[in-house]
């Protein structure tokens, strides 16, 4: 057996370094056929094949090892040498499409072979089928983390200058992350803190995506698309997963900004993909369909997927009156900047942006709380509690809280402001990648991407749903109405002394966010993503892994020194080096910071954990369907109507 373990692999990276090589070279798709230059293509065949000839000969003298019942793979190990000396040779090859049929014959041969030697399939077992034994249980919930993390090197990315191998590297991780991160960073978040724009484009990549790679998995299905299992073979290698991912996100991103419509071209042209192919595309999502090419697959992922999402309450494309993205809803505030009606209520303030250009406060994307959940579930049905203390006739709560957050904001060292800015960047998962997330596997990586952006997104909807019916005032209202022009602390100058203030003048250290206070959204987040990882592991605490004599924490960043976006050059005086043992942990330092920051009160952390805990429960149910084969076809999304608990009196009374 240990001689079938190693003929195997000999037989495969042959067939696997010719689709290398043709994926390589410029080809328009894995199906389609080109004009491209047959005898450059040869020539890149002839210089991969040759570097094999160690392979081959090994393939032979295995065959002499293995017992009588496998002899009758000689025949076919032949056969395959021969019609690789005729790719090599160019005595067999007329086209780009003939090269392709060729290795998809010899990909079948591969498969027979499979059989006469006894070897199956997937004998890395699948975290939704377990070993293939219908009376087994299936697995515990910590195998789904199906590839062990390594790290005798970090996985390779755009982002890093790395030119990225599609038969083995993580194209979604190295090309289409780096991508995505750059255009949300210039074009939709400069601050890197608009939560609703960020989740929204992630959340839908990776459902594209998700939808894109499911057939190359032994049982997943799509959420709006399905197809039909690509054989095991597939995907021992990321080649054809990736090309899949590749077109998904063109797709997607096209979708997203039209206008940079040459750089996503270019995402697919630098690695040989056509991104003209429209093959996939026009089919129809409410069938189950048979493809067999990764362009088709990806194409149709991602059509269905923002076809069925168009319409799903978020406004993301706008419409003939209101802009992208523009609120649906009808809110307006009870309070403006300079007036101040209901001391108990949000009030927009005029704020400077990342041109230094005074704007007035909107509630960003209120109809996110009318947005059709991505795991299928009402948040109609997710409630949280009033926030009693944030109610001003509740005199002693209302002034004890606005205490406390005046008296934490003043006590902040260099390190404490730099860590509530790293909660701060939504983009902080993939600007400081966790080592956890080391996964080279294109499949696992992109179920797992899915899972914790549909976690965030989907509590997201609760949140929301929940500030607009409390409509909560922050902190930093209710310390201008509290303390008008008394001194309150805000600081500590260089010498140690407190700096002081009139109340009116406070401000929270991270700019108050532009949508009402409680629940907590950004405490949310973390919930919602630690919560996921609680539950795709099977455990609260984060691994360290081992890399010669070193051991490298599952989840730490850098933060270096001067990195700081509000005290640039200054805040922190030296790098920080942020590590969490447990999620628990990063849960609570999460929190802490948006009340340490002046930013929220804790009632509006502590609902946020409970209540985001439960959307990462119910998205991951949802989540494990899919895996398993067992969640429907989805329906095209279709927004919420209005929550009926806002209409009547406030909680506060006005």
């Amino acid at each position: 057996m240990n001689q079938r373990k190693v003929l195997l692999p000999l037989i495969i990276v042959v067939v696997v370094t010719a689709s290398d090589v043709y994926a390589q070279t410029g080809t328009d798709n894995i199906d389609m056929e080109s004009a491209a230059d047959v005898s450059l293509v040869l020539a890149a065949l002839q210089e991969s094949l040759s570097s094999l000839g160690v392979g081959v000969e090994d393939i032979t003298s295995m065959l002499l090892l293995l017992s009588d019942d496998v002899n009758t793979a000689d025949a076919r190990i032949a056969a395959l040498e021969s019609e690789i000396s005729q790719i090599t040779n160019g005595e067999n090859a007329a086209t780009l499409l003939t090269i392709t049929t060729q290795i998809d014959d010899m990909n079948a041969q591969v498969s027979d072979i499979r059989t006469q030697l006894g070897l199956f399939q997937g004998t890395i077992y699948s975290p939704a089928t377990g070993n293939g034994n219908d009376s087994s249980p299936d697995p515990p919930v910590q195998s789904y983390a199906r590839t062990e993390v390594v790290f005798d090197a970090p996985l390779a990315t755009e982002a890093a200058g790395d030119t990225l191998n599609l038969v083995r590297d993580n194209a979604m991780h190295g090309i289409v992350m780096p991508r995505i991160n750059g255009w949300l960073q210039e074009d939709i978040s400069p601050e890197l803190n608009n939560a609703p724009l960020i989740f929204r484009h992630l959340t839908l990549l990776t459902n594209a995506a998700f939808d894109a790679v499911a057939p190359y998995h032994p049982t997943a299905v799509g959420a709006y698309s399905r197809m039909d299992q690509r054989p095991g073979s597939e995907s021992e290698t990321n080649l054809l997963p990736n090309t899949a991912v590749m077109y998904a996100s063109y797709r997607t991103m096209l979708e997203f900004a039209p206008h940079r419509a040459d750089e996503w071209r270019s995402m697919m042209t630098d690695y040989g993909l056509d991104p003209d192919v429209e093959s996939g595309l026009g089919l129809d999502c409410n069938i189950t369909h048979q493809l067999s090419s990764p362009v088709e697959i990806g194409n149709h992922a991602a059509e269905c997927v923002l076809d069925a999402r168009h319409d799903d309450g978020f406004n993301h494309f706008g419409g003939e009156i209101i802009q992208p993205f523009g609120d649906t809803t009808g809110y307006r505030p009870v309070n403006a900047p300079n007036i101040l009606v209901d001391p108990s209520r949000w009030s927009p303030l005029i704020v400077t942006n990342h041109d230094d250009e005074f704007v007035l406060q909107q509630f960003v994307t209120p109809q996110w709380a009318n947005t059709e959940t991505f795991s299928n579930f009402d948040q109609r049905s997710i409630r949280v509690p009033p926030p009693l203390d944030s109610n001003h006739r509740n005199a002693d709560a209302y002034q004890a809280q606005a205490d406390e957050v005046v008296s934490l904001r003043a006590a902040l060292t260099g390190e404490d402001k730099i860590i509530t800015e790293f909660f701060d960047n939504k983009l902080r998962e993939l600007i400081h990648h966790p080592a956890l997330k080391n996964i080279d596997d294109v499949v696992e990586y992109v179920q797992l991407e899915f899972l914790l952006n549909m976690a965030k997104f989907d509590a997201g909807t609760v949140i929301w749903q929940e500030k607009h019916r409390y409509d909560a005032v922050r902190p930093i209202t209710a310390i201008h109405y509290l303390y008008d022009n008394d001194l309150v602390p805000i600081g500590i100058d260089a010498n140690g002394d407190t700096i002081m203030v009139p109340g009116n003048d406070w401000q929270s250290y991270l700019q108050t966010a532009d949508h009402p206070e409680y629940p907590s959204a950004t405490t949310c987040f973390c919930a919602a993503y630690a919560e996921s990882w609680r539950l795709y592991t099977g455990t609260d605490d984060i691994r360290t892994y081992v890399n010669g004599d070193s051991v490298i924490p599952g989840y730490q960043a850098t933060l270096p020194a001067g990195s700081s976006l509000i005290e640039p050059g200054i805040t922190p005086l030296y790098d920080v080096h942020v590590t969490f043992d447990t999620w628990s942990d990063y849960e609570h330092s999460c929190a802490a910071s948006r009340v340490i920051s002046g930013t929220h009160f804790w009632p509006a952390v502590e609902a946020s954990v409970d209540t985001c805990n439960v959307v990462a429960n119910t998205a991951f149910a949802y989540w494990e369907m899919l895996i398993h084969g067992y969640a429907p076809l989805r329906e095209p999304a279709v927004g919420l109507d209005r929550d009926h608990l806002l209409n009547g009196s406030s909680w506060t009374g006005y």
